[in-house]
C-alpha cells in the first residue's frame, strides 16, 4: 500500500486510492482541436497578494463539532461577508459569519436541504447559493438571510461534474465524458446540458477522468472559463467551445496514476520520484487575475521509499486573458474563494481551519 495516502491524502480532495507498482506514463499533453500546451510567459512586472491579519482560525483548535474538519473544506464567499463551507467528509454544510460564529445549514441525508456529498458551490445572487452533490444527483438552491435560510428549489443532475462555476444563466462544469472526449460541460439552469466541449488527451479514458480532477472559473465577460488539470495544464475558452489558450503550468510534477483493469489507482508521487507539484486551487481575484496554487509534496526521508509528506503552497498569479504568468509567492494558506476584497483561506496545522480576511493586489515594478 502507498503510505502516503495515510498522511497527506485528505489534503487533494479525492485523489486516493493506494496499492498497484505498476505505472501508466503520459505520452504527452495534446488536444487536437487546437495545439500542444505552450510554455507561460511572464510578465515584465510582478502582483502579490497581501492577506490581512486575521486572528482567529475557524477549527484550529476545534470549539464545537461544527468546528471539527475532517479536512479543509470547500467554500464560498456571500455577498453578506458570510462563508458556506462544505465539509464533504462529514457530509455538511456549514454558514460562516464574518464573527466566525458558526451555523448547520445542510446536514447529513437524503431529504429536502440535505445533503451526502456536497462537491461543488456557486455563488447565485446576494443572498443565493447553489450546491452540487454528487451522491444525490441534484442541485439544490439555499437563500440566507441573517440568522434563517430555506432551500429555494431543487433540480436533478444527470452528469456530475466534480467542479463547478456560475454564470448567471448557467453552471459549467469540469469533468471527463469518454462518448465526447471532452473536459468541460455547460449546465444551462432548467435546461438539458449541453455537449462537452474542450478535447481530452489521448489518453486511457481512467487516466483522463484522473486529469479531470481539477479546478474551474467563469469569466462573465465575454462569457468564458479558465480550468486547471490534473496533467498540469491551465486553458480559457469562450462560450461555447471557442479556444483562446492553453499553458503549461510552472513547477508542475505529475502524481503517479495506475490504470488496473476496470479501475484506476492514484498516489501524490510516483514511485520512482521523490516529490509532486499538484493544483489544489483556482480562484478568480478581480476580472482579470486569477490564483493557481500548487501544493509540494516530497518524501519524508529522502528516498523513493519515504512517505509523502505536505510541504507548502506555491501561488501563481495568473493573467486569465493570456495566460500569462505574473506573480509568484510562498507565503499564503491555501485560497478558497475571494469576492470584491474579501478571501477565505484555510490550512491544514495543527488540525484543519479557515478563516475570512481582507487582501490587496500589489503590483510592482521590476
Amino acid at each position: 500500500m502507498h503510505q502516503g495516502c495515510l498522511r497527506a491524502g485528505m489534503l487533494l480532495f479525492s485523489l486516493t486510492g493506494c496499492g498497484a507498482e505498476t505505472r501508466v506514463e503520459p505520452k504527452g499533453l495534446s488536444d487536437s482541436n487546437v495545439s500542444l500546451a505552450t510554455a507561460m510567459d511572464t510578465a515584465p512586472g510582478s502582483v502579490r497578494i497581501v492577506l490581512s491579519a486575521f486572528h482567529t482560525k475557524v477549527g484550529s483548535p476545534p470549539r464545537s463539532e461544527l468546528e471539527h474538519f475532517r479536512a479543509i473544506p470547500d467554500g464560498i464567499i456571500l455577498a453578506n461577508g458570510s462563508a458556506v463551507l462544505a465539509d464533504k467528509y462529514a457530509r455538511r454544510l456549514v454558514l460562516m459569519r464574518e464573527s466566525a460564529d458558526l451555523q448547520l445549514l445542510a446536514p447529513s441525508g437524503e431529504g429536502p436541504g440535505e445533503v451526502r456529498h456536497p462537491s461543488g458551490l456557486i455563488r447565485l445572487g446576494d443572498d443565493q447559493f447553489a450546491v452540487l452533490d454528487n451522491a444525490l444527483y441534484r442541485l439544490t438552491v439555499f437563500e440566507v438571510g441573517g440568522r434563517s435560510f430555506s432551500v429555494v428549489r431543487s433540480e436533478p443532475t444527470m452528469r456530475q461534474p466534480r467542479r463547478i462555476c456560475a454564470l448567471p444563466d448557467r453552471y459549467v462544469g469540469v469533468q471527463y465524458s469518454p462518448q465526447d472526449n471532452g473536459f468541460f460541460q455547460e449546465f444551462p439552469f432548467g435546461a438539458e446540458p449541453k455537449r462537452p466541449f474542450g478535447r481530452a488527451p489521448t489518453m486511457p479514458h481512467l487516466v483522463n477522468q484522473v486529469y479531470a480532477r481539477g479546478f474551474i472559473l467563469c469569466i462573465e465577460k465575454p462569457p468564458g472559463v479558465v480550468a486547471v488539470l490534473m496533467n498540469g495544464e491551465l486553458s480559457a475558452y469562450d462560450l461555447p467551445n471557442q479556444f483562446r489558450w492553453k499553458r503549461r503550468v510552472p513547477g508542475f510534477e505529475p502524481m503517479m496514476i495506475e490504470e488496473q483493469g476496470s479501475s484506476v489507482v492514484t498516489a501524490l508521487i510516483p514511485d520512482s520520484a521523490l516529490s509532486a507539484n499538484l493544483p489544489v486551487a483556482l480562484v478568480r481575484l478581480d476580472s482579470m487575475t486569477a490564483a493557481l496554487q500548487l501544493m509540494h509534496f516530497s518524501r519524508d526521508d529522502g528516498t523513493t521509499r519515504g512517505v509523502p509528506v505536505a510541504r507548502g503552497i506555491t501561488t501563481l498569479l495568473v493573467d486569465t486573458r493570456s495566460g500569462t504568468l505574473i506573480g509568484s509567492q510562498d507565503d499564503l494558506p491555501q485560497v478558497l474563494d475571494a469576492l470584491d476584497g474579501r478571501i477565505l483561506v484555510g490550512g491544514n496545522e495543527p488540525e484543519p481551519w479557515v478563516a475570512i480576511t481582507t487582501y490587496t493586489l500589489v503590483r510592482e515594478r521590476r
